[in-house]
């Protein structure tokens, strides 16, 4: 949700700072992590991909129902009350998600999850003046030329951020390699990752 209502690329009603500035773009998702129930958040995504405006805008209502009972006096509780009512009286300025699987597929929280890992790889990547050569991704038969897309995408894209958390895509020095996947059976990298993540 908060890359689609609160981006003020998409939502004029959203205070620019508010999303550009990291930290205060947290306090957004900290906010409206505790009110987004668990039957809400799959009910806006179904609404979402499924590209159902009138849906969309019934759980931005929701969200708008619980801060008014919350009655916070807060500077974010006006963001996000101005963000949700500009939301709902103007969706049809919102783009959405192509009703087609791969549409879907490739805006999915695991992509958009793995596009902040190539912002990373290249974060380290320049940390530590080293040259990546390969980017060995664990296997999905599902996301696999997804990943490829985006990997390709924002292989020589570096996003920076600035001491306040404002974020910039410049050239990068360097590119993330080749891109492979394959079974964690293969490669001991994706071993340890298992042991922790598994």
């Amino acid at each position: 949700m908060l890359p689609k209502i609160f981006n003020p690329q998409e939502n004029s009603g959203t205070d620019p700072q508010w999303y550009n500035c990291e930290p205060l773009r947290h306090s957004i998702c900290c906010y409206i992590d505790d009110i987004f129930n668990v039957s809400l958040r799959p009910e806006f995504w179904k609404a979402f991909t499924g590209r159902d405006r009138e849906s969309v805008s019934c759980c931005i209502q929701k969200v708008l129902d619980q801060i008014e009972v919350s009655q916070s006096s807060s500077r974010i509780y006006e963001v996000v009350r101005s963000a949700c009512n500009h939301a709902i009286n103007q969706m049809d300025e919102f783009s959405f998600v192509g009703k087609r699987k791969s549409d879907q597929l490739l805006f999915s929280p695991n992509m958009l999850a793995f596009t902040g890992l190539t912002a990373k790889s290249h974060d380290f990547a320049c940390d530590h003046n080293v040259i990546i050569e390969k980017f060995v991704y664990d296997q999905s038969s599902q996301f696999d030329k997804y990943m490829k897309f985006l990997h390709q995408t924002f292989s020589e894209v570096h996003l920076v951020k600035s001491v306040v958390g404002i974020v910039r895509g410049i050239p990068s020095e360097s590119s993330l390699g080749t891109f492979c996947t394959s079974s964690s059976g293969n490669i001991s990298s994706l071993k340890v990752v298992d042991v922790f993540y598994g």
